[in-house]
């Protein structure tokens, strides 16, 4: 093993575990966007996103361990730049208001795929709002807004599916037709829409990209300190969600009002699909 490469997990000051940089070693572009590049926009998207985000931080999994976690800087960061550049206003919202969760232990593969300074300036462009966010609870609507995007990283799945307030505004937004974008593990949110009135998964029948559950039950990566509980593929399949990807790819699919990318190598290509399907605007019933 190569000079500054280790096996052993990082662990936070109150115990809780993250990757060790082998995993980003051995999984080398893997763990990044794939062929980033600027789409060439002209800054004339008019109109508000609704980014729902988490501010939870702390996944136990089913060994007792902690993994520290909350939005893959890629996932949240490059579709962000891109939709800022495009010309549409963001604006943030978590449950509770708690501070937006990134995985800051993730920013180095931003720097291996090429992107990294793109990633610095959004981040710093959106510090207030990721700091103090909206809450999702105070939104009555989706009036003001044209899409929404649900970024990724394990940190959607530590309570995501059981925010009501959540499942509100997805039903809401499906009803609408709104322009819907999520990554990774971001689709673990479409699962609270069972919470909405009439307890129906609105996205049932729809083709959509998430993270594999196989993926992460990949112990030789040491990407994860143990086995997940909760498994967002799974879980979805059982609602009635056709999971498009077999694999940690860069496939994005878009199927009526939903986009979504199946990993952190999707974030490029679901930047690029989601700008177009806000181009377009709501999508009526069929």
């Amino acid at each position: 093993m190569g000079a500054g490469l280790s096996r052993k997990f990082g662990e936070e000051t109150d115990g809780a575990k993250y990757p060790a940089n082998f995993a980003f070693t051995l999984g080398g572009k893997q763990m990044c966007s794939s062929s980033f590049k600027e789409l060439g926009v002209d800054g004339s998207g008019i109109g508000k996103i609704l980014c729902i985000c988490t501010g939870e931080s702390r996944l136990k999994l089913a060994n007792g361990e902690i993994f520290s976690t909350g939005h893959n800087p890629t996932e949240i960061f490059v579709p962000l730049y891109h939709l800022d550049k495009a010309g549409y206003e963001i604006e943030i919202a978590t449950p509770g208001a708690k501070p937006v969760t990134i995985e800051a232990w993730a920013l180095p593969a931003c720097k291996l795929g090429g992107y990294a300074d793109q990633v610095e300036s959004i981040q710093a462009k959106l510090k207030a709002q990721l700091e103090a966010p909206t809450d999702v609870s105070e939104i009555a609507d989706l009036d003001a807004y044209v899409g929404l995007f649900l970024p990724g990283g394990h940190g959607p799945m530590i309570n995501m599916h059981e925010q009501k307030a959540v499942g509100d505004l997805l039903t809401a937004a499906h009803k609408k037709g709104l322009p819907t974008a999520s990554i990774c593990h971001g689709p673990n949110a479409l699962r609270a829409t069972t919470l909405s009135e009439g307890g129906e998964f609105a996205y049932k029948g729809y083709k959509m990209c998430v993270f594999p559950d196989k993926a992460d039950s990949m112990p030789m990566l040491r990407y994860l300190p143990g086995p997940m509980v909760q498994k967002a593929e799974a879980e979805l399949k059982t609602l009635g969600a056709v999971i498009s990807n077999k694999a940690m790819d860069d496939m994005v699919v878009t199927d009526r009002e939903l986009t979504t990318g199946s990993s952190q190598r999707a974030a490029q290509k679901l930047g690029a699909a989601f700008v177009e399907a806000l181009k377009k605007g709501p999508v009526t019933a069929a």
